[in-house]
């Protein structure tokens, strides 16, 4: 049984490109439970495995109506959506904040359980959480490098 918890700041998962997950059950599943818990204790919205230490390609999210698990996700701004720049937040770093540009509309690629690739159109709040998830798994941070 392993014993998640977010990784401070300088964590060198949080600095490097995440590896892709090549058999889920084995690399990913044991791990959703703690991770789903992190993530609403914090009430974020989204929570990535570098911030746990994990140097694997996957993130969650969950909403109200749904427990979304993205295995290997990418993404691409769809042709014409404007960019909005908000203020975010990571668990990574707890109160910092930084205004960050962010497409208003993707097309988010991911992978299933059993490998098959996905599709999904997001906008607005699913579409910023996507991008800032993905930038994780890219080693990629709002905050500057500790």
């Amino acid at each position: 049984m392993s014993l998640l918890k977010l990784v401070p700041p300088d964590h060198p998962a949080l600095w490097r490109k995440a590896l892709k997950v090549t058999f889920a059950p084995k690399e990913v599943y044991p791990h959703l439970p703690e991770m789903r818990d992190i993530l609403r204790a914090n009430r974020a919205l989204g929570l990535s495995a570098p911030q746990v230490g994990l140097r694997l390609r996957f993130f969650i999210r969950d909403t109200d109506s749904m427990f979304w698990l993205a295995i290997n996700p990418t993404w691409k701004p769809v042709e014409g959506s404007p960019k909005e720049t908000l203020v975010e937040g990571c668990l990574s770093n707890p109160g910092f904040a930084a205004e960050v540009p962010r497409w208003l509309k993707i097309a988010a690629f991911f992978e299933l359980k059993d490998g098959r690739k996905m599709h999904e159109p997001l906008e607005g709040v699913a579409a910023r959480v996507w991008q800032h998830e993905c930038d994780h798994l890219d080693g990629i941070n709002i905050f500057p490098k500790p």
